[in-house]
Formats: structure tokens, C-alpha cells, sequence
């Protein structure tokens, strides 16, 4: 089929009619008053609704993209009040604050002897910073020029839950920060320790 067109009230109207081959549309105008239309070409799919200028597509890759006409960002979820001024480029905004007391969150789930992770890459790198948790671990890390640089878990007796990145002169290592012996900084404190190398 090239090109028909299904149409159940007014067209939004800064929507083209599709021109590529194997293309199709349908068009329609919600009960609110608002325009909507999807559009399909080949294996992609784009959804255009309002006269504020939303764009919704699904791509030939399976790849989701949203955008709003908005101070920086591309996509929000769940939103709630008013969002407070942001600065620019937010890709997403992730808001639930209907109420003073609402809770909003981000679930990443991995499998359990897996990771979860948040990896900050640039053009150059694609991991040089990262928020990782092993589920096997069960530690927390943040890495940062592409290297883990803190570790978090939990303490046996004489350690913290702290594993730090640092450089004794022969380059970097991660070590466990542990405990040292009672009123060894001072009466009434211990000191922290890292070992030499």
C-alpha cells in the first residue's frame, strides 16, 4: 500500500501526509480537542499529538525518542506539579511531586548475580564515569576516568565500607580502608588506615 490516509476529524495540521513508498497514516483529533496522527514508514513509527509540537517515534531500530518543546529536556515520566526551572540539556526528567511527600524514583534491575549501572560516556568514550552495583557483591562503585575510583561494602570487624582509589607512588591502586586500634588518633578516636602499597 503506498501512501493511503485515514482521517476521523481534522488533521494536525502541520502534519505532511507521508511520501515515502510502503507509507501510511491515520489522523485524528482526540476528545479534548486535541490532534493526533501516527504515521508508519517501513518499520518506523511516529506519533505527532497536540499543537504544542510533541514528537513520539519508534525508529527502524526499535529505539524509543521523545521530545517536548521545553527548557533542555527531551522526554519527562510521570510527571506531577509544576517542574522547577532546569538548567539546559536534560535528555530526561524523571518527576513525581504531586505532593510535598511524594517519592520519586529510578529502578534499574539486573540479575542477581549481575550489574546494575548508570555508565557516563562522552564521543571519545562511552565509559568514563559509572555508577555500578554488583549484585553477585553486593558493593557499590563510582568510576570515574573510565576506573573504578570508590568502592562501598559492608565491613567485616576492623574495616570500613569504604574501598578508596589512591596512588601510594608506584601508580594506582584500590584498597580497603580499615580501622585502626582504639584511641589510635587521639584519645576517644581511631584512625583510619590504607595499607603502603
Amino acid at each position: 500500500i503506498v501512501n493511503p490516509s485515514i482521517n476521523h476529524g481534522q488533521v494536525y495540521p502541520t502534519q505532511a501526509a507521508p511520501t515515502p513508498k510502503y507509507s501510511h497514516a491515520i489522523h485524528a483529533r482526540t476528545r479534548n480537542g486535541r490532534t493526533a496522527a501516527v504515521s508508519v514508514v517501513g518499520m518506523a513509527a511516529q506519533i505527532v499529538a497536540g499543537t504544542s509540537g510533541e514528537r513520539f517515534l519508534v525508529d527502524a531500530g526499535s529505539r524509543l525518542n521523545a521530545s517536548l518543546n521545553g527548557p533542555g529536556y527531551h522526554l519527562i515520566a510521570r510527571a506531577g506539579s509544576l517542574l522547577p526551572s532546569l538548567a539546559n540539556g536534560e535528555a530526561l526528567v524523571v518527576q513525581q511531586n504531586a505532593t510535598t511527600a511524594d517519592w520519586c524514583a529510578l529502578t534499574i534491575v539486573g540479575g542477581t548475580s549481575g550489574r546494575s549501572q548508570i555508565l557516563l560516556g562522552d564521543a571519545d568514550a562511552a565509559y568514563r564515569g559509572a555508577i555500578v552495583y554488583d549484585h553477585a557483591a553486593d558493593t557499590m562503585g563510582l568510576a570515574m576516568a573510565g576506573a573504578e575510583g570508590i568502592r562501598l561494602q559492608a565491613p567485616a570487624s576492623g574495616e570500613t565500607a569504604a574501598w578508596l582509589l589512591y596512588n601510594p607512588g608506584s601508580g594506582n591502586v584500590l584498597r580497603r580502608v580499615t580501622v585502626g586500634a582504639a584511641d589510635s588518633a587521639g584519645t576517644g578516636f581511631r584512625a583510619l588506615r590504607v595499607p603502603n602499597s
